[in-house]
């Protein structure tokens, strides 16, 4: 994809788009949950979606609302290619620039199979807590993110 194309997809990843780190699977413990980094699209239109997985690969799900709500689909791809996708887009991000840096270092940091050390967890503990934080919503998001100065 060229840079216009990039760029295009991250104005839209900005306005439509999420970066979560989410567990794997259900543990009891805090000493063993570990995460896994996840980046989505949603929009009532379907066409756009197919272009997310058609460009990036990923996986599409579609979501009924209840209501008088627009049913709409999902666009997600996790891990290893979702910070290649997020490294793509990184230059032309504005909104969603922290958390794409955040989410890459995080799968850098990442490691397959074994016993994970208690550093290891607290990191990614750490890392959620942050994501939790920065992917907020409303007026004390756009203080958080310094998009709007707090009063």
């Amino acid at each position: 994809m060229d840079n216009e194309g990039l760029a295009y997809m991250a104005g839209f990843f900005d306005g439509e788009g999420c970066v979560c780190i989410t567990p794997i699977g259900r543990v009891t413990s805090r000493q063993s949950q570990t995460f896994s980094m996840r980046a989505q699209v949603v929009s009532t239109n379907k066409e756009i979606i197919e272009l997310w997985k058609d460009s990036f690969g990923g996986d599409i799900k579609s979501r009924k609302i209840g209501g008088n709500r627009q049913a709409c689909w999902v666009w997600r791809i996790s891990a290893k290619q979702a910070a290649v996708v997020l490294g793509l887009m990184l230059p032309y991000l504005k909104i969603k620039k922290p958390q794409a840096q955040r989410a890459i270092e995080f799968q850098e940091h990442k490691t397959r199979g074994g016993r994970k050390g208690l550093g290891y967890i607290d990191y990614e503990h750490k890392v959620k807590d942050k994501f939790s934080t920065m992917n907020r919503r409303g007026r004390d998001a756009m203080i958080a993110h310094g998009l709007i100065a707090a009063i």
